[in-house]
């Protein structure tokens, strides 16, 4: 009967238009590539068997299939409050082909981060800052309605907050994980499903030219010799772009040791170390040329980061106000007209403009 009791709550992964039906463009794609690779001997009277497989179409076709599964991919996350665990379900078309299960032992905060691009993504912070991805949503006023509905049924705060570093540091002595303390965590976010479908294009482009050079040592065909250069250093353009559309940036801050974390993520793989960083400052509202309002965090004397760009005065000033909070340092409003005009952390209201 203890089960009757538990709490469960369903974050339910609901996918936009645009990704179901390029999720379904990929699909139909691949099929019809495997078709057409086993029915070329029958359509074409010069074909040749030494030089094309009817099992290359198979293979062509699993870039496409695997473009599909990626965007067509819907996560729910069921949160047992009783039992403290999190079940994950991945399915594609309603066909559940994986499920998790993350046991926890404290919920901390959810959280909306906006990318640059303009989308916000939900996350869950549990146990010291580990996280689960939720939903990925264009609207801002979508994103927060859910976020918030999320923090009232699981009783959690809500934190915002994106950072992109702006001028490099110095490395940051070894700290034990044990002495490790994260004082907040901020992200770029993750990147819209068009780069990443444009990225898994490119990375497809790329291992074909790959095949290609392979097949041409394989077959000892040197008659593009003189093309190959050109073709690898294709290649590695492909590459290259397609890495650039696949990579976020998050940091860490461990205000204890005086430290920050910028990490480098791409799909799985992530890469980065601690940086000192000392000092905090100021944090600054500023104007562009292009119109737009920025945010500046000032430490260390001449260090600094930039903040993600906003469309409007007000959604700046609260930004800067909850980081200045965050950092416990002053606030300074470069837009007045009169000059600029600093605000002390203890003065600073949330609630007024």
């Amino acid at each position: 009967m203890a089960g009757v009791m538990d709490y469960v709550y369903k974050i339910e992964g609901r996918l936009s238009y645009g990704r179901r039906f390029l999720s379904l463009f990929f699909f139909t794609l691949s099929f019809f590539l495997v078709i057409y690779g086993f029915t070329v001997p029958y359509i074409f009277e010069n074909y040749d068997s030494r030089a094309y497989h009817p099992i290359a179409g198979f293979f062509v076709a699993t870039i496409p299939f695997y473009a599909g599964f990626v965007l067509g991919t819907q996560i729910d996350v069921l949160v047992n409050v009783s039992k403290k665990h999190i079940v994950i379900h991945k399915s594609v078309a309603g066909v559940v082909f994986k499920r998790s299960i993350i046991k926890y032992e404290r919920l901390e905060y959810v959280s909306v981060l906006r990318s640059y691009t303009k989308h916000h993504e939900g996350r869950l912070f549990y146990d010291d800052h580990k996280y689960l991805n939720l939903f990925e949503i264009r609207k801002e006023w979508k994103a927060l309605s859910r976020v918030n509905e999320i923090s009232n049924a699981l009783s959690i705060p809500v934190h915002n907050a994106i950072i992109e570093e702006y001028w490099k540091n110095k490395k940051a002595p070894y700290v034990s994980p044990e002495n490790r303390e994260i004082s907040a965590y901020f992200s770029e976010g993750k990147r819209p499903f068009w780069q990443n479908a444009l990225a898994l294009f490119l990375f497809g482009a790329a291992l074909m030219g790959v095949f290609f050079l392979i097949d041409l040592w394989v077959r000892q065909d040197f008659q593009f010799e003189k093309g190959l250069p050109l073709l690898g250093y294709i290649v590695l353009m492909l590459t290259a772009l397609a890495a650039t559309l696949f990579l976020v940036r998050d940091y860490l801050f461990d205000f204890k040791n005086g430290q920050y974390r910028r990490i480098y993520r791409m799909g799985p793989l992530e890469y980065g170390h601690w940086m000192l960083i000392r000092n905090y400052e100021y944090v600054s509202v500023y104007k562009t040329k292009d119109e737009m309002y920025r945010i500046r965090f000032g430490y260390n004397r001449d260090k600094s980061f930039k903040l993600g760009k906003y469309g409007d005065y007000e959604t700046a000033l609260k930004m800067g106000k909850r980081l200045a909070l965050k950092f416990n340092v002053d606030l300074i409003d470069e837009t007045a007209p009169s000059g600029p005009r600093s605000i002390k952390n203890e003065d600073i209201d949330l609630l007024s403009s």
